[in-house]
């Protein structure tokens, strides 16, 4: 309202700054079938509201600059207007594409949740660029035809008590809404030479103190000291930043919800007796098949499992895996990859291997046989799996999720065929509460993956099939939590600088476009950079990881960055005259709106 200077300009501008969210979302969701809402495109409410307040200000103070540009302008109502949509519009249209441009290097990144938010907040964006040229435009025409100069009695509408709204005119008055009108009233004022002194305060402060100070040399070579000053030590923590280890943060630190979280998260230390994460050793499944995947447009299709069709639980293969699993249970041999504490009365806190019930299920039935599980498999399904019905038996997922012998080991049985058989052992380094940073998590990878390896030299052959190895086992092979956690750090590092260079790529063709001017690109770009090593080295001084919100917001920085930066350089490569003149120029007629914007 500040800047306005009317209620009815700001309900006008907020209005149309929120009415972009659900507008964005119907066109989302109806016309481009994205059906995956990330959590973070809550973002999009603050985002929208800076944005939008921004290209208020661009307008607003091309409106008010254009009562000061004589009378070619101000001739009449229907030329000052055409004046302000060109002008505003034109500043407006170039920062709001390079912020979309910006959002949609989103989708350089793998992450759905991350190519979910850049979509919908580009789409944000360009919603709310059309409401301010249409709806805030359209508001600013009313405000200049019934509330930037009201008559002396207020509005001419006779009420029924015979005076008019202001109460303030008798019955007989005949006073008119705008007479002279604003534009009448800049066009006599330009006529007589006084618009000068009429000049907004803050235009006068950057032309008349704040551009002399930078082209004085002296102030100059000031600026440069304290910015290489500056500079350097934010280029050595840029370097520091580091992918997140531990559990990004969206709530306040003292939210009674995230101060429970915190607490188990950080405040009570790992030792012998917590429970490591399971490693799962799966034979007859390969990697899952992602054909077709798309997250944003179909949530429930995320893959389907293979089934290796050489898997076969011979009685040779039950053998090989029975040895695996009694390996794994001597100390000496597995002390580096397994909690050794026994969790349950029957021991198989460490390990958890279907072997063990199968052979009690073998010893009571000595005609089953061991190289046909198909004849038998169902009657010891039902054993160790009560009450399942049809329905259920005949989906693979929901049933080998269900059958989870000894705790923990998995059998993959759909009522006719076997389809897969796994055992689980429980890591040693890594606990279910921990985040451990990617290095570490990236050795237990490599360890538990050169475990899978020498699994496949004891078992392959016996089982026709090679082993796979997951954190995590929701009855397809699709990895899990820790290993997942510690893929997403990496993708958020690379999506961050990855977004970043595309962004300043994008800004740098966007400034030559709007310049023609190589040189003015190549500086304007180098300030986008300056910004862009300040926010991320103070991020790292002040302690932040790098996260997914973190990754996004230096992915779009640069996007944000020439906002400012290329309303100076079209201002200033559209002006005329000496370098110093067109200087004076851009920052009479951009310092306002830019001062309004940040």
């Amino acid at each position: 309202m500040s800047i306005t200077g009317s209620v009815f300009l700001a309900l006008v501008g907020m209005s149309e700054i929120l009415l972009s969210i659900p507008v964005a979302w119907f066109f989302v969701r109806v016309i481009l079938q994205i059906k995956y809402f990330a959590g973070i495109n809550l973002m999009c409410i603050f985002i929208v509201c800076a944005i939008g307040a921004d290209d208020i200000f661009v307008f607003m103070d091309a409106y008010v600059q254009s009562q000061y540009k004589g009378a070619n302008v101000v001739r009449d109502m229907e030329t000052r207007f055409s004046w302000v949509y060109r002008k505003s519009g034109l500043a407006m249209a170039i920062t709001s594409a390079t912020t979309c441009a910006a959002f949609l290097t989103c989708f350089t990144t793998p992450l759905p949740d991350t190519q979910a938010f850049g979509v919908f907040a580009a789409v944000v964006i360009a919603a709310d660029y059309i409401f301010v040229m249409t709806m805030f435009c359209t508001a600013v025409m009313v405000y200049h035809n019934r509330f930037e100069k009201p008559p002396a009695c207020g509005f001419n509408v006779p009420t029924p008590f015979g005076s008019c709204f202001c109460g303030c005119c008798t019955e007989s008055c005949n006073c008119s809404l705008s007479d002279p009108s604003p534009t009448q009233k800049a066009l006599t004022a330009s006529s007589n030479g006084s618009s000068e002194m009429e000049s907004d305060k803050i235009e006068l402060f950057f032309r008349t103190k704040f551009a002399p100070m930078i082209l004085n040399v002296k102030a100059r070579v000031v600026i440069a000291v304290v910015a290489i000053a500056w500079l350097i030590p934010a280029i050595v923590f840029v370097f520091k930043l580091t992918p997140t280890t531990k559990p990004e943060q969206f709530l306040n630190e003292n939210h009674p919800f995230q101060k429970a979280i915190n607490v188990l998260n950080n405040n009570f230390g790992a030792n012998s007796q917590d429970a490591g994460i399971d490693i799962f050793y799966v034979w007859g499944l390969q990697d899952v098949d992602r054909s077709g995947v798309n997250v944003l447009l179909n949530t429930s299709h995320l893959g389907k499992p293979v089934y290796d069709d050489k898997f076969k639980l011979s009685a040779a293969c039950q053998d090989k895996i029975a040895q695996i699993c009694d390996d794994f249970k001597t100390k000496n041999k597995t002390e580096e990859y397994l909690n050794m504490v026994q969790r349950n009365k029957e021991g198989q806190g460490s390990v958890k291997c279907f072997t063990y019930p199968l052979k009690e299920y073998q010893a009571r039935n000595p005609g089953a046989d061991r190289n046909a599980p198909k004849t038998w498999m169902t009657e010891f399904f039902k054993e160790n799996v009560p009450e399942v019905d049809d329905e259920e038996t005949s989906k693979i997922v929901p049933v080998s999720q269900r059958f989870n012998t000894a705790g923990g080991a998995r059998i993959g049985w759909d009522g006719t065929n076997l389809k897969f058989v796994g055992i689980s052992i429980e890591a040693k380094a890594v606990t279910q509460w921990d985040r451990p940073p990617e290095d570490f998590m990236m050795k237990q990878y490599k360890m538990y993956d050169d475990l899978r390896a020498n699994l496949d030299f004891i078992a392959a052959d016996a089982c026709g099939s090679k082993v796979l190895m997951t954190d995590r086992f929701d009855g397809i092979a699709d990895g899990g939590s820790k290993f997942v956690f510690m893929n997403n750090q990496r993708v958020y590092r690379t999506s961050a600088i990855r977004g970043a260079l595309i962004g300043v790529a994008i800004a740098f063709g966007v400034l030559l476009a709007c310049t023609w001017s190589p040189v003015q690109a190549v500086f304007a770009t180098l300030s986008i950079l300056c910004t862009m090593i300040s926010v991320i080295g103070f991020t790292t001084m002040v302690g932040w990881d790098l996260g997914s919100i973190e990754a996004i917001l230096i992915s779009i920085l640069a996007g944000f960055s020439v906002d400012y930066v290329v309303h100076l350089a079209h201002a200033f490569s559209h002006s005329y005259g000496t370098a110093h003149e067109r200087t004076v120029a851009a920052f009479s007629e951009m310092g306002s709106p830019v001062l309004s914007g940040m």
